[in-house]
């Protein structure tokens, strides 16, 4: 058994919104959930960490999944860090994902990873190839939602 992720993905994006707002958006892990895709439902919303109930729109994941957003501390101040963790029947993901902000004015060039450390039940059957795409598809989603920030808290 390997000590590093199933699969790592990264990438970039530019977000219109002030390096400090977006920090203050995605400090509140309300705000944060709400930028999740495919959410049905949020069963505990605390200052560290979120449960929640989401219904994926892929074809090979039918069920609901339970999804659990733990903000991990950093030090660095421009980057932000969570583990999650998800289960649904006969499906469980593990990882983190790391988000490093950095100031270009009023945008803000966005520096992500997500690390897939664990995969169990019949996601470990599927190809990587479809893992990584419907990975990818849920990062995007997410950065689109992201783009729509306009007036985060202060």
């Amino acid at each position: 058994m390997g000590t590093g992720p199933v699969l790592s993905l990264r990438g970039a994006a530019q977000v219109p919104t002030s390096a400090d707002k977006l920090r203050a958006w995605l400090d509140d892990l309300g705000r944060l959930v709400s930028l999740v895709p495919d959410v049905i439902a949020v069963d505990h919303l605390g200052p560290q960490q979120a449960r929640m109930r989401v219904r994926p729109a892929f074809t090979f994941i039918r069920s609901e999944l339970q999804v659990e957003i733990e903000r991990l501390p950093v030090g660095d101040p421009a980057t932000r860090a969570y583990r999650f963790h998800s289960s649904g029947i006969g499906s469980q993901a593990s990882g983190r994902a790391s988000l490093r902000l950095v100031s270009q004015g009023a945008c803000t060039l966005l520096d992500w990873q997500l690390d897939i450390e664990a995969l169990g039940g019949l996601l470990r059957a599927l190809p990587r190839g479809l893992i990584e795409g419907a990975a990818r598809q849920v990062v995007e989603r997410f950065l689109a939602r992201l783009h729509t920030v306009q007036s985060p808290p202060e």
